[in-house]
């Protein structure tokens, strides 16, 4: 096994998997947090009744990842907020609501707007959540649950 080991981790050397070798004796495999996914079902996403309903340009969303247990240990769990135009919130909440094709022109430009800005977020990447709008059987939908407390 160890020499298995040391072969492996001279092949994945300069790639994003790295395997760490002490003394040809300990091993450990490293990898980039921005590589890390997690069950969605883990993440809720909040944007504030009254920040909806304001006229403020740009309005704070939280985005939160729920502890959970691994054989490991225990992942903590973590909140980030991010600030996203008035408008780009209430479309999020619309994709939430409707199921859009996706050959729907607005559904598109969501998530396009989407992915050139949150999803390239790095505060974003390293909470785990491989995305926040997907396409999934011929529709464009908000993974999370979207809530206006």
């Amino acid at each position: 096994m160890q020499s298995e080991l040391i072969s492996l981790a001279g092949a994945l050397k300069g790639t994003d998997l790295i395997i760490e070798n002490q003394g040809d004796t300990l091993f450990r495999l490293s990898i980039v947090p921005d590589m890390v996914y997690f069950d969605e079902r883990l993440f809720s996403f909040a944007v504030k009744l009254t920040d909806l309903n304001g006229v403020q340009t740009k309005i704070p969303v939280t985005l939160h990842r729920a502890s959970f247990e691994t054989a490991l240990g225990k992942v903590k769990d973590k909140a980030e907020t991010f600030k996203l135009t008035l408008e780009f919130a209430h479309k999020l909440q619309s994709l939430s609501i409707h199921q859009f094709s996706t050959d729907n022109e607005d559904a598109v430009k969501i998530e396009d707007t989407y992915k050139k800005g949150l999803h390239k977020e790095p505060r974003f990447l390293a909470l785990g959540l491989r995305s926040l709008v997907r396409r999934e059987v011929g529709i464009i939908k908000f993974v999370l649950r979207y809530t206006s407390p």
